[in-house]
């Protein structure tokens, strides 16, 4: 099992996203090797989760975050957005930027570094709950 989460880099000093491998046993998650960037300038990730409330059908009735999943039998699809940023200040103005990401409060930045929004939903293989 892959764990990703964003963090600030001391190496980079910019927000990274950040990987570690855990064992899964069926019951423990143990964590193994080591913590690592793989990619710098990453401000920010989120993810929501399709989930298909109709037991007759595995159509996505709503998108949710983790902690609201009533069935993880039932998740069908997953929605992710990244924030991506310049590692360096792109301009000599200083200006106020707000960005959205799915369902997240929104983020404002007052600096001169310039940020992108990526987003995609993808389709997952869930047999389990068949």
């Amino acid at each position: 099992v892959n764990v990703f989460w964003v963090s600030l880099d001391p190496l980079s000093a910019t927000n990274s996203l950040f990987c570690r491998g855990h064992l899964f046993d069926g019951t423990n998650i143990t964590a193994i090797g080591s913590t690592e960037v793989i990619a710098n300038g990453v401000e920010a990730i989120q993810f929501l989760y399709g989930e298909a409330t109709n037991s007759a059908s595995d159509n996505v009735t709503r998108y949710v975050n983790a902690n609201e999943i009533n069935d993880w039998d039932r998740v069908f699809s997953i929605k992710v957005a990244v924030m991506t940023r310049s590692l360096g200040d792109i301009t000599n103005s200083v200006s106020t930027k707000q960005y959205v990401m799915l369902d997240s409060d929104l983020y404002t930045f007052t600096d001169a570094v310039n940020r992108q929004v990526f987003s995609s939903t993808f389709s997952i293989a869930n047999n389990t709950g068949k």
